[in-house]
């Protein structure tokens, strides 16, 4: 009869062998010596930078004055330009208390204005309580102000305000309406709130 350390041996031992076995496999098949794999994409010509998943802020005085959030931005430094893909951003006041969120599909942000301009389904809320939706809107960092020359629809408790044209100063939140301007009063909130 075998002794008991003589089989525990011989098990060790196999165990061990299966182990490196398993680890010679391993080691083969993830460097087969096919040579290096291009890992990074190839930029775009007119892409000097790309980035994913990205966060922008600007403060003034050691106040925030907005922040943006991002999927994805493509620097062009001949154009001066970033073009941002599924774009937040969020203004707030003198005090750095929030005022405005705006939503967009897509955006551009110029390198020396600070502007930017965003396309596709922009939503701005206010925390205020009205809704603005419109296709295109501007917002200029110098005079604090978003504006949107295509149309503008607006959702404010049991109103409902649509125009051809939108200016709205940031900071205190004042806004007008211009051309074709029509309202609707509804007698019930839920009504209203409906796109």
């Amino acid at each position: 009869m075998k002794s008991p350390s003589y089989s525990l041996r011989n098990l060790l031992a196999l165990a061990i062998l299966v182990v490196a076995g398993i680890l010679v496999v391993v080691v083969v098949r993830n460097f087969r010596g096919d040579g290096p794999v291009e890992v990074v994409e190839q930029l775009p010509k007119n892409v000097d930078l790309s980035l994913r998943q990205v966060h922008f802020s600007e403060t003034r005085d050691g106040v925030r004055k907005w922040t943006m959030v991002a999927d994805s931005a493509d620097f062009s430094a001949g154009v001066g330009m970033t073009h941002v893909e599924k774009i937040a951003m969020t203004f707030f006041d003198g005090v750095g208390k929030e005022t405005v969120t705006l939503t967009a599909d897509s955006g551009e942000v110029q390198t020396e204005s600070g502007g930017v301009t965003l396309l596709g389904n922009v939503v701005v809320k206010s925390v205020r309580g009205y809704t603005i939706r419109t296709e295109r809107l501007d917002y200029d960092k110098t005079a604090d102000l978003i504006r949107s020359t295509s149309p503008v629809h607006i959702a404010s408790g049991w109103m409902k305000l649509s125009g051809h044209s939108l200016r709205l100063r940031v900071q205190d939140q004042r806004l007008a309406l211009g051309g074709g301007v029509e309202t609707t009063i509804y007698p019930d909130k839920e009504r209203a709130l409906r796109p």
